[in-house]
């Protein structure tokens, strides 16, 4: 296995490397409380920016992730919803209420664990942070943060159309506008998107081709309003509409399906926000008030089949979760403007508080219960946070962060289960940064970060299992990670080239483990009792190196590597057998890309990228895995104002990817349910054409 990242690491660095005409130093990271450069940013953060977006022909968050050094993300549903950070986030949800370890903010909205909605209409950029984010912002992050930031309004003002159509009939369209409403000192932006596609799934019982199907619909509006030169208020709203379908499993892992009752992958969302800045020189007020409503329904054909398959043998399930979630924040930040002068030291600094309350309703509809399930979800998060930078020299800076927050929950549900816990937690970072001219930021960071308590509700109510402990696996304890990392991130002083380096080792302490208990029903079928473990400990480590080079005026060069290990320590399942030591699952030893971007004209330029990751297992329960692959994309754009024209192909050669496996059940009558893998396919190879128009 070692002998490829070696191969790897000579490909890389045989690459002269990198990227665009623009300086590192000029992309800010706006994750934070106060708006650093990516340069000055003592951590390991990957930003995307809108040109990274458009070469990568990006629809949806799940297009670009791939690109994302020790970034991966677990399928199941249509979309990707949830993902994992140098191998730790969650995988999916059922039944279960969780509590992701992976952020998702867009436009500073928590969608944590709803990342369908996470659509790349007028997207300004996608920042990935790693490791344990709480000091500096207000929805935690024990893994990583990714952070999703429209474009803001403008006071130039202009209208642009794009249009675009491809295979599996897929067609888009996207409208935007901006400028002025009444005077330069109210401005607006209005988007408006619709994201369709059949899919690659062929249903050959139904004769249908789009029964797992994409149909996106997105719009955002934006005021920014300049009271006077020291106070800003600026508000957004904006709504997302998906009606996907989801077919995805075949008994022969194909792309030929034989449901009779295709689920379905929706998302209805309203989520809006009203920020105010105040300038109190020499600190600046920050408060942002915000609420999002998403009602979505996943469902799926449990069976996979229909009736007459197999007399005899066959069985018919569906299920279906319906959720309605609610949440409201209150966020005030105060950040330093000036730098504070501490003795003979300068410090700048950030404080803030941060509250939300969550409600999620769940109603399950079940083939194999007698009555709908249903249950209730409440949380309410307090925290402070602040975080303080001081300047012991021109050179040597010092970091150090804290939060404190209380986490109190309710669940309740149908079944009888009623439990309410309340969890306080710390978390922080220290950091210690070397900045030079000539030498660039080398910085060393310790970091910790948390995840609250849980519990496993079908464990509790399950009348199959009551030879368990109830009491020893009805209930999970939180878990705490420390996060050390050291980095060096570099730009010539020609600013021609860029690097960023970080190793990193993370230790997981009272791990929460997910897992699954397979009952097998009289007929043959299966079971499904998914729940949360704690073992001891486990360990990330790795290396991420991120590289940029203007090779000259018409050709740069991209390139990002990832290195990861990963360890679950043993523990005792559910069915008491115990888990063996082995690698984490979601967490493939190595991934990278490569981009090349050459400008024939001033109007011609063709972009190509090659990504791939190694293998890794899908779950803890089974051995499955999803194999290694390399693929590659390209796009070909000819650009004379107003127009922009372009032509994309993505997975030029049709490799075969794999999303989601299961190897613990077997589902196929025909075969008397003998036990077999089963795989959902990733997108095989695509290609299509776009054309936008300003005016």
């Amino acid at each position: 296995m070692h002998y490829r990242f070696f191969a790897l690491l000579f490909c890389f660095f045989s690459v002269e490397s990198i990227a665009e005409t623009y300086n590192l130093s000029e992309i800010v990271v706006t994750a934070e409380l106060r708006k650093n450069t990516l340069l000055d940013h003592s951590g390991s953060t990957t930003v995307l920016s809108e040109k990274n977006l458009k070469q990568l022909s990006a629809q949806h968050l799940e297009d670009i992730l791939n690109s994302v050094p020790n970034l991966n993300f677990s399928g199941g549903t249509s979309r990707a919803r949830f993902f994992q950070i140098r191998g730790i986030g969650e995988r999916s949800q059922y039944a279960e209420p969780i509590n992701p370890s992976v952020g998702l903010l867009i436009d500073d909205i928590d969608f944590t664990g709803i990342g369908n909605a996470a659509t790349m209409l007028d997207v300004a950029q996608v920042e990935v942070l790693r490791g344990p984010q709480g000091t500096l912002h207000g929805a935690n992050a024990m893994a990583g943060l990714i952070n999703v930031r429209s474009n803001e309004p403008q006071s130039n003002p202009f209208n642009q159309i794009s249009l675009g159509i491809g295979y599996y009939d897929h067609h888009s369209f996207q409208f935007v506008s901006t400028g002025p409403l009444i005077s330069d000192s109210l401005l607006y932006r209005f988007a408006l998107g619709s994201n369709e596609s059949n899919g690659s799934i062929k249903n050959r019982h139904l004769e249908k081709s789009d029964t797992n199907d994409i149909m996106e619909i997105t719009s955002k509006f934006k005021l920014e309003w300049t009271i006077n030169p020291k106070t800003k208020l600026s508000g957004h709203v904006f709504f997302i509409d998906t009606d996907n379908g989801f077919d995805a499993f075949s008994l022969d892992n194909s792309r030929n399906t034989l449901s009779d009752e295709p689920g379905k992958d929706t998302l209805k969302t309203l989520a809006g926000a009203i920020k105010v800045t105040q300038d109190f020189s020499p600190f600046t007020l920050n408060f942002q008030a915000s609420f999002s409503n998403s009602d979505s329904i996943y469902s799926y054909d449990e069976d996979w089949t229909f009736v007459g398959i197999a007399p005899g043998w066959e069985y018919k399930s569906f299920d279906s979760y319906a959720r309605e979630r609610d949440a409201y924040s209150l966020q005030a930040r105060l950040t330093s403007k000036q730098p504070l002068k501490l003795g003979s030291a300068m410090s700048d600094w950030s404080i803030g508080l941060y509250s939300r309350k969550n409600n999620e309703d769940l109603v399950r509809e079940y083939t194999y219960a007698t009555e709908d399930f249903s249950s209730e979800y409440d949380t309410d998060t307090n925290a402070i946070f602040g975080d303080v930078e001081i300047a012991l020299t021109e050179s040597f800076r010092v970091g150090v962060g804290l939060r404190l927050e209380n986490r109190d929950t309710f669940y309740e549900d149908s079944d009888g289960v009623r439990t309410s816990p309340e969890k306080d937690m710390a978390g922080g970072r220290f950091s210690l940064e070397y900045l030079n001219e000539d030498y660039g930021l080398w910085y060393l960071s310790y970091g910790r970060g948390y995840r609250g308590d849980g519990v496993n509700a079908g464990v509790l109510s399950s009348p199959d299992i009551s030879s368990i402990d109830r009491k020893k696996f009805g209930f999970y304890d939180s878990e705490s990670l420390t996060n050390f990392e050291a980095g060096i991130k570099y730009q010539s002083p020609q600013e021609n080239f860029s690097g960023r380096l970080s190793i990193f080792k993370m230790d997981r302490r009272n791990q929460q483990v997910k897992d699954s208990l397979v009952l097998v029903r009289t007929d043959g079928s299966s079971a499904f009792i998914d729940h949360t473990n704690n073992t001891a400990s486990g360990d990330n480590y790795g290396v991420e190196l991120e590289t940029l080079f203007q090779l000259n005026e018409v050709l740069s060069v991209t390139a990002n590597l990832g290195l990861l290990r990963s360890k679950v320590h043993s523990y005792l399942g559910i069915d008491g057998v115990t888990r063996q030591e082995r690698e984490q699952p979601q967490a493939p030893s190595y991934q990278y890309s490569i981009g090349i971007d050459y400008r024939f004209s001033n109007e011609w330029r063709l972009n190509i990228r090659a990504e791939g990751k190694d293998e890794y297992f899908f779950s803890n329960r089974h051995g499955v895995k999803a194999p290694s692959f390399n693929m590659a994309h390209a796009r070909l754009v000819f650009e004379r104002n107003p127009w922009n024209m372009g032509i994309w192909i993505r997975n030029m050669t049709d490799e075969e990817t794999f999303v989601r496996g299961f190897g613990s059940f077997g589902n196929n009558p025909l075969k008397e349910y003998v036990v077999e893998p089963y795989y959902q396919r990733g997108s095989p190879r695509t290609f299509g054409a776009e054309i936008s128009f300003q005016f």
